[in-house]
């Protein structure tokens, strides 16, 4: 039984068929709607975390030489997503405070202007 759950891809998988959300692309000498370039931000918002995670699994070459059972390569993969996803969220940038002049610096040493 299937779900038809679309699955987020790259542009690799367009014309697959409606199993796959593939972002917009665009037509020869015309640009992008601002709805469809919104849905293309948000549809990699949500991919990069798993792209990231894939490219850490490729680096750290954890599954090149495997001798153990899939069980064990799967958690391994989703000990690696889970890093992954940590990191992202220690990373995230707060805005910055925002000085009387319009530009973000710190405060101005005593006696100096």
């Amino acid at each position: 039984m299937r779900l038809r759950i679309p699955a987020l891809a790259d542009m690799a998988y367009t014309g697959a068929g409606c199993t796959f959300a593939v972002p917009a692309k665009r037509a020869p000498r015309k640009e992008l709607s601002v709805r469809q370039r919104s849905l293309n931000r948000a549809h990699s918002r949500l991919r990069h975390p798993v792209e990231r995670g894939v490219a850490t699994v490729k680096r750290w070459r954890i599954f090149h030489h495997a001798r153990c059972s899939p069980d064990r390569l799967t958690s391994a993969a989703k000990a690696v997503l889970t890093l992954e996803l940590q990191t992202l969220k220690r990373l995230t940038v707060r805005p910055a405070r925002v000085g009387r002049r319009g530009r973000c610096c710190p405060r101005p040493m005593r006696g100096v202007r």
